[in-house]
């Protein structure tokens, strides 16, 4: 990595888009949203081809508390990903907004780690309680 370094590419989805962000040499950092671009299978093709141009890939969240899970397990995942950028922007969007979905937040522990969650699935457990008081059924 050079002194700096530049991220991009949150927001494109298709695999072919990061093949020419890649071919143009467009950033240092590859940040595919796993949750708004095709899940994992999406975002694997995509590491693979990020790390074969000797880049760096780094799921991008700034979803809730099951995007963060799923980068979480993305970022373990792939070889080339030092790091996750995630949402975290006290006062306003702190864990108690981010992962209100879920039973328990994504903390950051002490050393600045975020575990990747062991449980079964994307390892957070859902707020069904919650999730019912907000549901909305159409008829």
């Amino acid at each position: 990595m050079t002194a700096y370094n530049i991220a991009g590419g949150e927001l494109n989805a298709q695999v072919h888009e990061y093949r020419e962000l890649l071919k143009h040499g467009c950033f240092d950092i590859y940040q595919m949203d796993v949750v708004l671009s095709g899940w994992f299978v999406q975002n694997r093709k995509v590491a693979a081809m990020v790390e074969a141009e000797n880049k760096i890939y780094t799921p991008h969240t700034w979803t809730h508390g099951m995007g963060l899970a799923a980068a979480l397990h993305m970022a373990g995942a792939v070889s080339n990903c030092p790091f996750i950028e995630y949402c975290y922007d006290p006062p306003h969007w702190n864990y108690t907004v981010r992962d209100l979905m879920l039973t328990e937040p994504l903390k950051v522990e002490q050393d600045g780690y975020i575990n990747v969650p062991d449980k079964p699935g994307l390892g957070v457990e859902l707020n069904h309680e919650l999730l019912d008081r907000y549901t909305v059924l159409r008829k």
